[in-house]
């Protein structure tokens, strides 16, 4: 039913907004070191930062396509924390 299907595109957004910051993180050498083990060269660390703002954007759009403009830009700001959070956690979970 439609609960069913607002919860399945709320973790659809958590899961692409988590994607972005995974993204955005590995675009950064030092971080990319800690995720990865390797820094990426710099041409994969440029793909890695569109690729954050691509997913940036589509996470926002889906939240207000499935939300509506003010319900799915808090969402995406949810979504936001909790991304950021989980890819904060692993960074500092393989910190040496």
């Amino acid at each position: 039913g439609p609960a069913a299907a607002g919860k399945l595109m709320f973790i659809l957004g958590l899961l692409v907004t988590t994607a972005s910051m995974f993204c955005f993180a590995t675009s950064q050498s030092k971080q990319a070191k800690l995720l990865c083990k390797a820094a990426p060269e710099e041409g994969q660390q440029r793909v890695a930062y569109w690729c954050g703002w691509f997913f940036l954007l589509a996470a926002a759009l889906q939240g207000v396509a499935a939300y509506g403009f003010g319900v799915g830009l808090v969402s995406l700001c949810a979504w936001l924390s909790v991304g950021a959070w989980a890819v904060a956690i692993v960074i500092t979970w393989r910190r040496p």
